[in-house]
């Protein structure tokens, strides 16, 4: 095996053993958001234990913004009011994970103008900052 293909070889051992960390037994534990429009939906999202939506895991910020899924299409917004304020939908039933037990990453969120701002954010399994060959 050449050094290149140990190198890639290595790199790849590295994204699935992150990828197994992060998602846990039950589905992803922890995810990022890197890039995004309103700089409140920056940083780390955590699996909020109590709380379901649709019978699916909801993780949340430090800021009190929410991943959940409503009626299988999955959203980002602020739970704390009733209806919840959706900031971002993932609308696209192929790129989305649409009814799926969690999110697909990067995700297909479109901005509800309302409530959100663009760009869109994208959802990772990498912390921000970090790359695959750092891992």
């Amino acid at each position: 095996m050449s050094a290149v293909s140990k190198f890639w070889a290595h790199v790849a051992l590295a994204v699935v053993l992150l990828c197994a960390v992060v998602r846990g037994e039950e589905g992803y534990k922890k995810f990022w958001v890197c890039d995004a429009g309103d700089a409140k939906l920056l940083g780390e999202y955590l699996t909020d234990e109590d709380n379901t939506r649709d019978g699916a895991q909801v993780w949340t910020n430090q800021n009190e913004l929410s991943v959940f899924r409503n009626s299988g299409v999955w959203y980002i917004g602020d739970l704390a009011p009733w209806p919840p304020a959706t900031h971002y939908r993932c609308d696209n039933m192929e790129g989305c994970s649409y009814n799926e037990p969690e999110p697909s990453t990067p995700g297909m969120f479109s901005v509800n103008p309302r409530f959100g701002k663009a760009p869109a954010p994208t959802l990772s399994l990498i912390p921000c900052g970090q790359t695959n060959d750092e891992l």
